[in-house]
C-alpha cells in the first residue's frame, strides 16, 4: 500500500534556510492553527509545521475556532477543504470565521487544482491567501515556503512593534501597563 504523504520532508532552498534560521532563534515559537480530518495528513502538516520552527495546534470542532482568537505568537491558520466545497461548507465558514479574526489562512486538498476554477475560488474568496493541492508532488515545498515566509514577516513585525513600544516608553510616551 503506497503512502499518500512523504515520510520525510522536502529541502528547502538556501534563501528560506536563512529565514528558518532567524525564526528558530527569534524566541518562542509561534502556533499555527491546523484545521484537517485526514489523519495522515494531518500528522504530515504537523510535522511541515515543526520544521518550520513552529507548534501545530489542532482544531478539531468549529466550536473550537469559534474560541480561537488571533495572537503576536498566533496568527497563521492552514485548513483543509474536504472534497470540492461549495458555498455553504462548513470549511468555508472556518475560513470565514479565522479570516474576520484576523488570522492569515493557506487552504488544501487532495487533487484541488483538478476542481473547476469557480470551485478553487471558494476558498480565496471566504478569505485564504492560497490554495494548495496537497496531492501534488510539491505540496511540501510549497507549504514549507509559505509558512516560512509567513512566520518570518510575524517575527519581523513583532520586533518592529516592541523596537516601537521602547522608543515610546524611551520618549515618555507611553507608560508601561
Amino acid at each position: 500500500m503506497k503512502k499518500p504523504y512523504p515520510e520525510s520532508s522536502p529541502e528547502l532552498p538556501s534563501d528560506l534556510k536563512l529565514e528558518l534560521d532567524i525564526l528558530k532563534n527569534s524566541g518562542p515559537a509561534s502556533s499555527v492553527i491546523v484545521w484537517d480530518h485526514q489523519r495522515s495528513r494531518l500528522e504530515f502538516v504537523t510535522r511541515l509545521v515543526s520544521e518550520c520552527a513552529a507548534h501545530a495546534r489542532w482544531a478539531e470542532s468549529f466550536s473550537a475556532i469559534q474560541d480561537m482568537e488571533v495572537s503576536a505568537s498566533c496568527s497563521i491558520a492552514l485548513v483543509a477543504l474536504g472534497a470540492s466545497p461549495s458555498p455553504g461548507d462548513l470549511s468555508l465558514e472556518i475560513i470565514r470565521t479565522l479570516k474576520q479574526k484576523g488570522f492569515k489562512i493557506i487552504c488544501y486538498e487532495d487533487s484541488a487544482h483538478a476542481w473547476p476554477l469557480g470551485t478553487q475560488c471558494h476558498a480565496l474568496l471566504a478569505g485564504s491567501l492560497r490554495l494548495l493541492d496537497s496531492a501534488n508532488g510539491e505540496f511540501a515545498a510549497e507549504l514549507s515556503r509559505l509558512l516560512v515566509q509567513l512566520l518570518h514577516t510575524e517575527v519581523a513585525r513583532r520586533a518592529e512593534e516592541e523596537k516601537i513600544r521602547l522608543t515610546m516608553k524611551n520618549l515618555g510616551i507611553i507608560a508601561e501597563s
